[in-house]
């Protein structure tokens, strides 16, 4: 999405499409529902993680490193996590420096999103909670598009676990 205006464009194709439809049994429209507040909610979060980025890299105290005060190097790099909203994809930039070699994200900072995390710690607060295999059934009901396996929520949850320890 590269303005507001896009969001608004789809939100008025969504209506659109929805109008037309005859009447339907209550899961089949919730379902439907659901497909369109996906949409629109993974093309909102797509546009607002750019404007984010975009805004982070143009603050200048940004230019340099944090631990040896050397001017860093940005490079944008992509992303995916997976969100209860949808599974986003989001470029970001990576401050690099040449000196010291330390690495960040400053989106991923401002988000809260730690290296290597790839989904929202809803996965694994059900894997704390329930068995995996249920887990897996909730996740699957509450991410509706996107599926995470009973052994990867065990795999992230022990990490987790291991990690506190």
């Amino acid at each position: 999405m590269e303005n507001i205006t896009e969001l608004g464009k789809l939100w008025q194709e969504e209506i659109i499409n929805l109008t037309d439809i005859p009447p339907e049994n209550l899961d089949a429209f919730e379902n439907r529902i659901q497909d369109v507040l996906h949409r629109l909610g993974k093309a909102m979060m797509e546009w607002k993680l750019k404007e984010w980025n975009s805004s982070i890299n143009k603050d200048k105290s940004k230019d340099k490193c944090p631990k040896c005060n050397s001017k860093v190097h940005n490079r944008k790099r992509t992303k995916q996590i997976l969100t209860t909203v949808a599974t986003i994809d989001y470029e970001r930039y990576m401050s690099s420096c040449p000196k010291c070699n330390h690495t960040q994200y400053p989106l991923d900072c401002a988000l809260g999103i730690q290296p290597l995390q790839r989904m929202s710690s809803l996965a694994i607060l059900c894997g704390a909670s329930w068995d995996y295999g249920k887990s897996e059934y909730i996740l699957g009901k509450l991410l509706r598009h996107d599926k995470l396996s009973h052994e990867t929520i065990q795999e992230k949850t022990n990490a987790v676990g291991s990690s506190r320890s």
